[in-house]
C-alpha cells in the first residue's frame, strides 16, 4: 500500500511539473476524496470490517431462526393434516356402515315380500305343471293319477311346513349379498 502511495505521488508531481495536470476545483475535490477514502480505510478499516461481520452474523442467525421456526410450523401442519385425514377416513367408514345398515333395514321387508312372492310363483308353476301332467296322464291309469296327487299334496304340505325355515335364511343371504 505504501508503494502505491509513493508511486501515485511521483506521477502526480511529474504531471504537475510538466503542466499536463491543471489544478482546478474538480481535481482538488477528487484528490481530497481519494485521500479521505484511503485515510478512512487505513484508520477505520478494522472497525468497519468488524461491524459488517457482526451484522452479517446477526442476519445469518435471524435467517436460521426463521428457517427452524418455519420447519416446526410445517411439521405441525403436517401432523394436523394427518390427524384430520385419519378422522375423515374413520368418519367416512362410519357413514358407509350406517348407510349399509339403513339400506338393509329399509330393503329387507321388500326383499322378504319379493322372496315370498317368487317362491309362491315357483310352487304354483310346479303345481300347474304337475296338474297338466296329471291331466294328460289320466289315460295311463289310476297309479299315475294317485302318484301325481300324492306328490302335489306332499309339495303343498312340505311348503307349509318349511315356509318358516326357508324364508329367514333366504333373507339373510340377500342381506349379506347387499353388504358385499
Amino acid at each position: 500500500m505504501r508503494e502505491l502511495v509513493i508511486f501515485a505521488t511521483l506521477i502526480f508531481s511529474v504531471l504537475s511539473s510538466k503542466q499536463l495536470l491543471i489544478y482546478n476545483e474538480e481535481l482538488l475535490v477528487a484528490v481530497c476524496s481519494v485521500g479521505f477514502v484511503l485515510f478512512g480505510q487505513k484508520t477505520f478499516g478494522d472497525t468497519i470490517e468488524a461491524t459488517f461481520g457482526a451484522r452479517s452474523e446477526a442476519i445469518q442467525a435471524d435467517l436460521q431462526h426463521f428457517l427452524s421456526s418455519q420447519e416446526a410450523l410445517w411439521s405441525g401442519f403436517k401432523k394436523q393434516h394427518e390427524l384430520l385425514l385419519l378422522s375423515l377416513r374413520s368418519g367416512t367408514q362410519m357413514i358407509r356402515e350406517s348407510c349399509m345398515n339403513e339400506m338393509v333395514e329399509r330393503c329387507a321387508p321388500l326383499y322378504e315380500e319379493t322372496v315370498l312372492a317368487r317362491l309362491d310363483q315357483q310352487i304354483e308353476l310346479q303345481l300347474r305343471a304337475l296338474n297338466a301332467e296329471h291331466s294328460g296322464s289320466r289315460e295311463r291309469g289310476n297309479i299315475v293319477t294317485g302318484f301325481g296327487s300324492l306328490v302335489g299334496d306332499e309339495i303343498v304340505r312340505n311348503w307349509q311346513e318349511h315356509q318358516s325355515t326357508l324364508i329367514p335364511p333366504s333373507i339373510l343371504f340377500l342381506k349379506e349379498g347387499i353388504r358385499e
